[in-house]
């Protein structure tokens, strides 16, 4: 059961007289240990992108498995061939949602060739570098297809992030949050250490 509960919205302790408040603290008081080993909380800034979580001390480490994570990043053969089952993973999913879109009558099949030709070329990327190249050039091309899927009155023409420039923009990097925290969340149900990136 929830005991206490402080919001801090300033040092003070009081209301920033900008436009724009912001949480400094917060504070929980629990009354049972096993609560705070169910909670999971996710911040997002402004924009919505994803700044930080909580989630209880660590208990399932595991030492082994953290240095062959490391090994598999210092291995730039081991860290290509996971980066690479990252990827493939991603532009089938894409492809998927791009079918999904063409069987409803859009205009995608050009996206789709694209993501098509870049998961053919992602077995023979000999680096990262290649590897994100082929990633980015797929996204391009799914990115792109959002005009026609959503038939947007005013055309979606790239990525941008801060700050974003048209209503997909927030909705990408809102949606990349959920699914970032998704992910985390699974990870910390295994001994894998989510700070070491075999990709990006």
């Amino acid at each position: 059961m929830l005991s206490t509960l402080i919001l801090f919205t300033s040092i003070e302790g009081q209301r920033q007289k900008e436009g724009k408040e912001a949480l400094l603290f917060l504070h929980f008081t629990l009354g049972c240990n096993r609560t705070i080993m169910v909670l999971k909380f996710y911040c997002f800034n402004y924009y919505g992108f994803y700044v930080g979580s909580f989630y209880p001390r660590e208990s399932n480490v595991s030492g082994h498995l953290l240095v062959r994570q490391v090994e598999y990043y210092l291995d730039p053969q081991k860290r290509l061939t996971l980066a690479k089952e990252f990827v493939s993973g991603a532009l089938f999913h894409i492809r998927r949602n791009l079918n999904y879109y063409r069987n409803r009558g859009k205009q995608v099949d050009e996206a789709i060739k694209v993501v098509e030709a870049c998961m053919e070329r992602i077995e023979s990327c000999r680096s990262i570098t290649e590897l994100m190249s082929e990633e980015g050039r797929a996204r391009e091309a799914y990115y792109g297809a959002f005009n026609e899927i959503l038939a947007l009155e005013q055309p979606f023409e790239k990525r941008v992030r801060r700050p974003p420039e048209n209503m997909v923009n927030p909705l990408l990097s809102f949606g990349n949050s959920l699914l970032y925290t998704a992910t985390l969340s699974e990870i910390y149900v295994t001994q894998l250490n989510p700070t070491i990136s075999y990709l990006h």
